[in-house]
């Protein structure tokens, strides 16, 4: 590949590490557990669902779980694709190629990622069952924890791919 291609796929695989980066942060302050309620009442049924942000009051009391594992998750997320996008920022300004630093960001954002789902559905799966006649309650990963996810995954292979291929510096 000619140099300005490579320079060229290196500023859209940064950029691709950001975008990932700012999901990620966003995905912290959305809803990492949505509970959705539904019942029958004469002959119509009844949807409503809500979402539990990571920071809100009340995890780990009163038969709530809790949410410790999750925020670290988080944080290994971040702190990878933080070290992703200043790996990057190394790379196409200072011409500085830190094989060790690129390999350990990436490999801290895809570990992340996958602890972030982890987590989600782990603690959607701690809630406690509500027993009310005619009424059913269900609980899943919220739009944050994907969100999260999804920011980790991009981020993390857009981190790794200038280090392997045709990609290579």
């Amino acid at each position: 590949m000619e140099e300005k291609t490579k320079k060229l796929c290196g500023f859209i695989f940064a950029g691709v590490v950001l975008v990932g980066l700012v999901l990620a942060i966003v995905g912290m302050f959305i809803g990492e557990v949505t509970m959705t309620a539904g019942a029958s009442v004469g002959g119509q049924s009844i949807n409503t669902s809500t979402t539990v942000n990571l920071f809100e009051e009340g995890w780990g009391e009163m038969g709530a779980p809790s949410n410790v594992f999750a925020v670290i998750s988080f944080i290994v997320l971040v702190v990878g694709l933080a070290a992703a996008l200043v790996d990057a920022i190394l790379r196409l300004f200072v011409k500085k190629n830190i094989k060790l630093l690129t390999l350990c960001a990436a490999i801290v954002s895809l570990v992340g990622a996958v602890l972030v789902l982890v987590s989600g559905i782990v603690l959607a799966g701690q809630f406690p069952d509500v027993n009310v006649p005619g009424m059913t309650v269900s609980y899943s990963i919220g739009i944050g924890g994907i969100l999260a996810f999804i920011g980790g995954l991009l981020g993390g292979v857009c981190a790794l791919l200038p280090a392997v291929g045709p990609f290579k510096e």
